[in-house]
């Protein structure tokens, strides 16, 4: 079966979502090297005012746990949609796992995509009717041709006197 809108929809969630995590990696190398720490602390400064909670570390710490999450739902991505071919069952609660992580990242659009890739995935079946057409027509030639196999054997092979001086030979009662 043609599966070719699901894969191009994975492909697409898998593709935003890489360059997502190039840009959080890349924001992530940037704000740990310490050239820009006092813009960083400004910046927070004016989102948190005096009251300042969170640190530069928690900040990064909290980044790279993102990356993580975001390189595990890609990788998720990306084997469901290797395998939409195959086994589409498994492709689809691959996609949804995927979505699900990408959900703790803030990772919108791809989990989207994902998750209509995985409905559709799970909600189209095979097409029935090129298939039963096939199958009907072939077992019934099939049949035929053992119907008339079996007929002209039988009748080769079937005589009727013959069976009687049979059954007379082997039955002890008959004389």
């Amino acid at each position: 079966m043609n599966r070719k809108t699901e894969t191009i929809l994975a492909w697409i969630a898998n593709g935003l979502s890489i360059i997502y995590l190039l840009l959080t990696c890349l924001s992530l190398l940037v704000m740990k090297s310490g050239q820009n720490q006092q813009q960083y602390k400004d910046i927070m400064k004016q989102m948190y005012g005096n009251n300042q909670n969170v640190s530069s570390d928690i900040l990064l710490a909290s980044m790279m746990i993102s990356i993580g999450f975001l390189a595990f739902s890609t990788i998720l991505g990306i084997f469901g949609a290797l395998t939409i071919k195959g086994r589409k069952n498994l492709a689809g609660a691959l996609l949804i796992a995927a979505a699900v992580t990408g959900l703790i990242t803030m990772n919108f659009i791809a989990m989207i995509l994902w998750i209509i890739a995985a409905i559709m995935l799970f909600s189209k079946k095979k097409d029935r009717n090129n298939h039963t057409h096939y199958n009907q027509s072939h077992n019934r030639e099939q049949f035929n041709d053992n119907y008339h196999e079996n007929k002209q054997s039988h009748n080769e092979e079937w005589d009727p006197d013959k069976e009687l001086k049979n059954h007379k030979k082997d039955d002890p009662y008959i004389y």
